[in-house]
């Protein structure tokens, strides 16, 4: 049996999964193979000249593949509960570990938990996805999204994946994208806000005591909407990125922002104005570097704070009577706000996907619409005569 493999040759021998290669000087490389619990190992051990054999390569392989058989069923008896705890400590550090938290505990942790990994079917997430597609949210009074539960089965199938990752086994995720089907509903947001709409969004904030329950309502929770709102119409970041903006992160004099873009897990820039810059010197003057802008604290707000906060003040502002879930206003419409505004006044598309921190102009493509002319102009200077 011969393998071809970057221009060389490994050739089979007397002994299964071990092969050798003749290396330009003469001597000899001794390479083993194995497929053990669906994953497949390629391991060069060493050479003639440092002592290895046939025999010996055969053995080591042999040890190979009952170490980590023995490690695998000793993972197979491991459960979901047991897998999810190891996963939410692996990111601890992110704001919306809190989230993940809730949705296990709220819908997937008494259906699956107890199970052990080896054990959950493609028929158990298919019956989890059937059952949370007609269970109600106790936040909102109404049936779970579709997205939401698409983000439910996409957490299984997380928790599998950092399992098989950090033990170095391969347990095969019962809630694949290949085997459960997900909806991927057409969720992207059409509604942005137009000047004069934030500037009813912000009066609506600053009056938020006057139709909010909570008719005591603290000073110190409005001023951290206002910042949050200005800062994320200012640099168009996700809520998450928004919330963990240091005082050391912002450069007052050149109107600088580094921003955490935890999606992609990388830092980039934004920009603010000399207004917004010279109110945040004031609003951070007392502070240590370290301290989270939004809320003044030196532990980051949770986005599912903010959401809840803002969202009542965007309904009452902006959703009365809407029922299409893309026109409907919430934290999110902001970044969409950004960037729709940029196109709006003609900032070129690759400039925008900058300022999002997007990995591709495809997903600016969506600003493309808005921009003016959208290339009018150009076309009328053409002149083939």
């Amino acid at each position: 049996m011969m393998l071809k493999k970057e221009h060389s040759l490994m050739v089979g021998t007397s002994k299964e999964g071990v092969y050798t290669r003749v290396k330009k000087n003469g001597d000899i490389t001794y390479i083993i193979t194995y497929r053990l619990n669906g994953s497949y190992s390629k391991i060069t051990l060493g050479t003639k000249s440092q002592g290895w054999t046939i025999a010996k390569a055969s053995k080591e392989r042999n040890s190979r593949i009952s170490d980590t058989n023995k490690e695998f069923v000793g993972q197979s008896k491991i459960t979901l509960n047991k897998a999810f705890d190891e996963y939410i400590i692996s990111i601890s550090h992110k704001p919306d570990t809190r989230n993940s938290k809730g949705r296990y505990a709220n819908h997937i942790k008494e259906h699956l938990g107890t199970k052990k990994l080896t054990e959950i079917t493609v028929k158990d997430i298919l019956d989890l996805k059937l059952l949370l597609t007609k269970k109600v949210s106790t936040r909102t009074k109404q049936i779970l999204a579709p997205k939401t539960v698409d983000d439910m089965i996409n957490l299984v199938h997380t928790i599998y994946k950092y399992h098989n990752r950090y033990y170095e086994v391969e347990i095969k995720s019962p809630a694949s994208p290949l085997k459960v089907e997900r909806y991927n509903p057409d969720n992207s947001r059409q509604r942005y806000l137009t000047l004069d709409e934030v500037k009813r969004l912000l009066w609506h904030i600053r009056e938020r005591n006057s139709f909010t329950y909570n008719r005591n309502v603290k000073p110190r929770v409005t001023e951290d909407l206002l910042i949050f709102v200005k800062l994320s119409l200012s640099t168009g970041a996700r809520v998450s990125s928004v919330l963990t903006i240091r005082v050391k992160d912002i450069d007052f004099e050149r109107g600088i922002i580094s921003i955490v873009n935890h999606k992609s897990k990388r830092n980039y820039k934004g920009y603010i104005n000399q207004k917004l810059s010279d109110e945040l010197l004031l609003w951070t003057e007392k502070l240590k570097a370290d301290t989270y802008v939004v809320g003044r604290k030196p532990t980051a707000l949770v986005t599912s704070t903010i959401n809840r906060r803002l969202q009542i003040i965007l309904d009452r502002a902006f959703n009365e009577g809407v029922t299409d879930r893309r026109e409907k206003a919430v934290t999110h419409t902001l970044r969409h706000t950004f960037g729709s505004l940029l196109a709006i006044q003609g900032t070129p598309l690759y400039t925008v996907m900058k300022l999002l921190d997007h990995t591709s102009i495809e997903q600016t493509m969506v600003y493309s619409k808005l921009a003016p002319n959208q290339g009018k102009d150009e076309v009328m200077k053409l002149n083939y005569e």
